[in-house]
């Protein structure tokens, strides 16, 4: 079984290599040193009101998502219909 965690940490006064250089000295001396390895990951920059909007988005992704399905199923419905008139009158 594979266990991943991601650790975020506030912006502190030291640099980011001397920060992860502390976080592996202090995990290298636990079972977790020996599981695996640390990998810094970069995370980008949002201008403020950037998650707002994806939720916003996120949102309104869903409601379209629901009015596309029944716009499908009413096609597929007047199809059937269409075909089995099609096949009563012949």
């Amino acid at each position: 079984m594979v266990h991943l965690w991601l650790v975020t940490l506030p912006k502190s006064d030291i640099s980011e290599e001397e920060l992860i250089g502390n976080i592996r000295h202090g995990i290298s001396n636990t079972s977790v040193g020996a599981l695996g390895r640390l990998l810094p990951f970069e995370m980008p920059e949002f201008s403020v009101g950037s998650l707002d909007i994806l939720m916003g988005l996120s949102d309104d992704l869903k409601k379209i998502d629901v009015s596309i399905e029944v716009i499908f199923k009413l096609i597929f419905y007047l199809i059937t219909l269409s075909m089995l008139i099609f096949i009563l009158v012949n």
